[in-house]
């Protein structure tokens, strides 16, 4: 069975196709996660030709759990980077792509650019991108407008840093530790208020 990376279908192994546009050529447009400066441009960094160029396509930027998706069937402009993989370096740059954005959110299409005018580039559309999401105002998301992006992670790592020494107890605090390694653990009983 012949699958293409824009269907989520499974093959006989029960494995996902790799999440990858058609076209591993042509530059790659990114507006999220994925652009210089935010968590995810890492995995691509040393894959990459050149300095990201500043760029825009057609569209709007709803922004649904954190992630911005891509609307292309409406009129406004996106703000984002040119992003040039390194010759013959294209299907490692998108695949390190495909692994990180959720195909339940996102679709390859190829696009014409609005500035530099006609580039032709790979870029995620969101699915759906009208439901359960909210508008971004400004035409440019970043990581650090996002309250859950910007504050949620940094209370994760302030935890991380605070309790990382402590001693980790698997058992909930109503179950004592075993004395003996060989004596088994016994549940404790449930009491009523």
């Amino acid at each position: 069975m012949n699958i293409g990376p824009h269907t989520s279908g499974c093959d006989r192994d029960n494995e996902l196709p790799p999440f990858v546009p058609d076209d591993n050529t042509l530059p790659y447009f990114a507006y999220g996660l994925f652009k210089p400066g935010e968590p995810l441009y890492r995995f691509i960094r040393i894959l990459v030709d050149g300095t990201p160029s500043p760029a825009t396509t057609f569209g709007s930027l709803p922004v649904r759990d954190g992630l911005p998706l891509l609307k292309t069937d409406s009129h406004g402009a996106v703000n984002g980077k040119v992003i040039c993989f390194a010759p013959g370096l294209g299907d490692s740059g998108y695949a390190e792509i495909g692994k990180r954005e959720p195909r339940k959110h996102y679709r390859w299409e190829v696009a014409s650019l609005a500035d530099p005018p006609n580039l032709r580039v790979n870029l995620l559309v969101g699915r759906r991108p009208d439901k359960g999401s909210a508008d971004c105002e400004t035409g440019e998301w970043r990581s650090g407008h996002d309250a859950l992006l910007r504050d949620g992670l940094a209370l994760v790592s302030n935890m991380t840093e605070k309790h990382s020494s402590a001693p980790f107890r698997s058992a909930p605090p109503t179950v004592p530790p075993p004395t003996d390694a060989a004596a088994p653990v016994r549940p404790a009983r449930a009491t009523r208020p």
